[in-house]
């Protein structure tokens, strides 16, 4: 299972990993799926967003976001890794536990 992200509009994007705003990382199977997530970074879905971890407990919520950028690797299975860069406010953050 893996954290999701929440947008403005309460769609949600599966993440294949983040570590923080500036790598937030989405796997898609096809270019078509990637170009329908990159669409949903809109300036009105960005104003306030929220990470869930795999249970919905939220880990973070953040503010007045903004995509900085997009960088997408084609995978040898066809599969297309995007990194979104975004920046903004984070006004809530829970720890997590770490795993030993």
């Amino acid at each position: 299972m893996k954290d999701i992200l929440i947008l403005s509009d309460e769609s949600t994007i599966e993440l294949e990993s983040f570590s923080s705003l500036e790598d937030l990382r989405v796997l898609s199977p096809d270019k078509q799926t990637m170009v329908a997530t990159w669409d949903k970074f809109t300036k009105e879905n960005l104003e306030a967003i929220e990470i869930a971890s795999p249970d919905g407990t939220i880990i973070g919520k953040y503010n007045d976001i903004t995509l900085i950028s997009e960088t997408s690797y084609i995978q040898p299975d066809g599969s297309i890794l995007t990194s979104y860069k975004l920046v903004g406010e984070q006004i809530k953050e829970a720890a997590r536990e770490t795993e030993e």
